[in-house]
């Protein structure tokens, strides 16, 4: 595509909400390691963590409604507008006329009209694109016009025009690729801006994959993180292979992008490259907790006694429960004892209410007679929330038949998330119990 050399004018600025306001579940994001108490099956795994470090991979296909205004301001109808219309109504002469009004604004360096007017073209262009539609559009896109559809849908918060942008992506084919990597590479582009661009990628299907296989090469961490979150979307074997290579990547948040990313494609075979790697001793403490997450996820029985240590040594509520949750899903008798520190209050120890309720969670799957025992005695316990929580999985086991809940495996995306929340939010892990 050539184009003008020239950079087009910055957009107005777009408020980056505060990193807490944003609640999930991909990114992509992306991006924490401690995950919220059992979300429903197929929840969003989106990788929010709590510190500004970890916030630099958003989820794909996570929804971002914190960050959704009540309106969005039109904007002004231009005769290129019109233009486009006439040419989408079938009236015949448009498209000169469109090649013509855009050449004029692009020497004006008023981008904002071509940019709608390419998206709007190549959206409707349909799938595959007609012919005549697609010409035209790809007339229309010189490098800083495409540059300009990528940054207007970096700030685009409307679902419906999201899809809009997508649809156009798919139809303008590898130049859109290559710019929406463009912009995973922009390090100013905030979490809104890279959540879009993956989805963008992510809905692109065949024809981005040669863009984001090479991303995971890439030294830009920011992009081959990112391409690692898209490929565990994808999931198929190419995707999983890519991933898999990443897990040795030298950064750390790539390699734990890559272990999340093994947790929602869930291939069992992934596990042992997990323990061949080491990851459960990695020098870095939360790919080492993720790395457990996705053990408890692939149910990799090799990780049971690596856990329990894990655990043991741990005082950090925001790793314990991850820690006790992966346990619950691996289901050995052998983990009882260790768990049942966390559920049961003592002269020595009182755990966080979250804590106690991921913990007999825990108890609950793996079911041993000692286990059950438990359960029944806290369906009485002096906390509600843990009373409430346990009667609930009482419940809700008696009316499966007695038979353990199979949807806990079902939560692979939002096991990646860091401790979104868990600290502060006894009403959600009681919420949570729901979705046993």
């Amino acid at each position: 595509l050539a184009g003008a050399s020239a950079d087009p004018p910055p957009l107005p600025p777009v408020e980056t909400p505060r990193e807490a306001d944003v609640s999930e579940p991909s990114g992509w994001e992306p991006a924490g390691t401690v995950p919220p108490p059992l979300p429903e099956a197929g929840a969003d795994a989106a990788p929010i963590d709590p510190s500004p470090e970890r916030h630099e991979s958003p989820s794909v296909g996570s929804p971002v409604a914190a960050e959704t205004p009540e309106s969005e301001p039109e904007e002004e109808t231009t005769e290129l507008d019109a233009a486009v219309d006439g040419y989408l109504a079938g009236t015949t002469g448009r498209a000169d006329e469109i090649e013509r009004l855009s050449r004029e604004m692009q020497e004006r360096r008023e981008l904002d009209p071509v940019a709608r007017s390419v998206v709007r073209l190549a959206a409707a262009a349909g799938e595959p694109p007609e012919p005549a539609t697609h010409e035209l559009v790809r007339s229309l896109l010189e490098d800083v016009v495409l540059e300009h559809v990528v940054r207007r849908l970096g700030v685009e918060r409307r679902d419906e025009h999201r899809e809009e942008y997508y649809r156009a992506a798919r139809a303008i084919g590898e130049p859109m690729a290559h710019a929406l990597r463009d912009g995973l590479a922009d390090t100013t582009s905030d979490r809104l801006a890279r959540r879009n661009y993956c989805d963008a990628l992510a809905a692109m299907g065949d024809v981005a994959r040669p863009t984001i296989d090479s991303m995971t090469a890439d030294e830009n961490r920011f992009v081959a993180r990112n391409a690692v979150a898209i490929l565990g979307e994808i999931g198929d074997e190419r995707a999983l292979e890519l991933v898999e290579l990443q897990l040795a990547n030298p950064d750390a948040r790539v390699r734990r992008e890559a272990l999340r990313a093994l947790a929602r494609i869930g291939n069992p075979e992934s596990g042992a490259k997990l323990m061949e790697l080491g990851l459960l001793n990695d020098s870095d403490e939360d790919v080492r907790v993720q790395a457990a997450v996705t053990a408890g996820e692939l149910r990799v029985r090799r990780a049971v006694k690596p856990l329990i240590t894990m655990l043991e040594g741990t005082k950090d509520p925001d790793q314990i429960v991850p820690l006790l949750r992966a346990l619950g899903l691996l289901e050995d008798p052998g983990a009882v004892p260790a768990i049942e520190r966390f559920a049961v209050p003592s002269l020595f120890s009182r755990p966080r209410t979250d804590v106690r309720i991921a913990a007999y969670r825990a108890l609950h799957y793996i079911g041993t007679p000692h286990a059950v025992k438990l359960l029944a005695k806290a369906s009485s316990d002096k906390d509600a929330e843990v009373a409430a929580a346990v009667l609930d999985m009482r419940r809700k086991k008696r009316k499966e038949g007695g038979d353990a809940p199979d949807d806990m495996g079902d939560a692979a995306d939002g096991m990646g998330d860091a401790a979104d929340g868990m600290g502060d939010a006894p009403e959600e892990t009681l919420d949570a119990a729901e979705s046993v």
